[in-house]
């Protein structure tokens, strides 16, 4: 049988002059199938042999390989009879170029037969179309969206925009957004004028701009708000003092405490309150509860009179109730009448008795006045 080149045995690739050998020496020595068969059981299919392959098999088919291998850099090149053999690639040169008008298309070469540089044009205006044949002019509207006017029908470019698509709005902002007008914003946003918020006033800004003052006081004055003190401030509200109120004197009577008049005073009428004294064992007559005054006894008694002062005068009415007396050890009183000292005097069984007690120094006197 004819020695066949493997890979495993040669240690390195097979030539094509040496696979090409492999093949002849197998078609002309005949090998028996047996020996054959034993050889491909022992091969290592795609390592120490060649696996099947129909595009190899059309291929050496087709051509004849060379025997030899070529130089470094060299390529397959056929006759054209299918003989392959190694070349050397040699540069090419250009002859002639054209361009042919078609199809909407023309064309211009320069430097044709060294460096050709085309340039294509076209006779068609406009945006281009194409049907797979030749190309024409598009129409607007139909074969793409009409120009639109920047700034009428669509948007201008902005920065600003830019920036606002940016964000991402929140469901608050959004029911802002789609109010109809400054109003319904208002009210989304609960700052209703009159309402939520004040709505504006002249005036209400004029007081917002008054300089606040030390004892200032905000006050109209038939026109605006203006800010006020002291006698400017009495005189509007109607408290001038010496005009409409009495300007303060040290010497100036009081009504609710007690007085010392040091000069003479003239009234031209006084009026007194009626003072009732509660009856009890030991009834107080105190001058503090007014100059007039009546009782009426319960039972015998004996009056006190702790709060008498020298100066002070009381006419008491005494009512003996169901024939009671009075007895008047406690007052101490000296009693009096024309002529000469006097006795206290017997109560009348029906009506007031009355009896004018005052105080000099440190006594009290009484004088019975009349009764019915």
């Amino acid at each position: 049988m004819a020695t066949i080149v493997t890979r495993a045995g040669k240690g390195s690739a097979l030539t094509f002059a040496e696979a090409d050998a492999n093949f002849t020496n197998l078609n002309n020595d005949k090998a028996e199938t047996s020996a054959i068969a034993n050889m491909l059981e022992t091969a290592d299919i795609g390592v120490s042999v060649q696996a099947y392959d129909s595009n190899l098999t059309s291929f050496l088919t087709a051509f004849n390989l060379p025997t030899v291998d070529g130089a470094n850099g060299q390529t397959l090149v056929t006759n054209g009879s299918g003989t392959l053999s190694f070349s050397s690639a040699g540069a090419g040169s250009v002859t002639s170029v054209s361009v042919v008008s078609a199809n909407g298309f023309a064309g211009t070469v320069a430097t044709e037969t060294t460096t050709p540089a085309i340039t294509l044009s076209t006779s068609v205006t406009g945006l281009l179309k194409g049907d797979g044949t030749a190309i024409s002019a598009a129409s607007a509207g139909t074969d793409y969206l009409a120009p639109a006017a920047i700034g009428t029908t669509v948007q201008a470019y902005s920065a600003n925009l830019d920036e606002y698509a940016a964000v991402n709005p929140t469901t608050a902002g959004l029911a802002l957004l789609d109010d109809v007008d400054a109003a319904a914003q208002r009210a989304t946003l609960g700052l209703v004028i009159g309402t939520n918020v004040q709505a504006y006033d002249a005036q209400l800004a004029d007081v917002a701009g008054l300089t606040p003052t030390d004892n200032g006081v905000i006050i109209g004055n038939g026109t605006n708000f203006v800010v006020e003190s002291g006698a400017t401030l009495r005189t509007s509200i109607g408290l001038a003092i010496g005009t409409d109120v009495q300007a303060y004197d040290a010497d100036t009577a009081k009504l609710d405490v007690a007085q010392s008049w040091t000069a003479q005073q003239t009234f031209k009428e006084l009026k007194d309150t009626v003072h009732t004294i509660t009856d009890g064992a030991g009834f107080q007559i105190d001058p503090a509860n007014g100059s007039i005054q009546t009782v009426t006894l319960g039972a015998n008694r004996t009056p006190a009179a702790t709060n008498f002062e020298a100066g002070q005068v009381v006419l008491l009415g005494i009512d003996d109730g169901s024939a009671f007396t009075i007895t008047w050890t406690t007052v101490a009183v000296t009693w009096v009448k024309a002529g000469g000292t006097a006795s206290a005097p017997t109560l009348a069984t029906t009506g007031f008795t009355w009896v004018l007690l005052w105080k000099v120094g440190s006594t009290i006197y009484g004088v019975e006045v009349g009764k019915p």
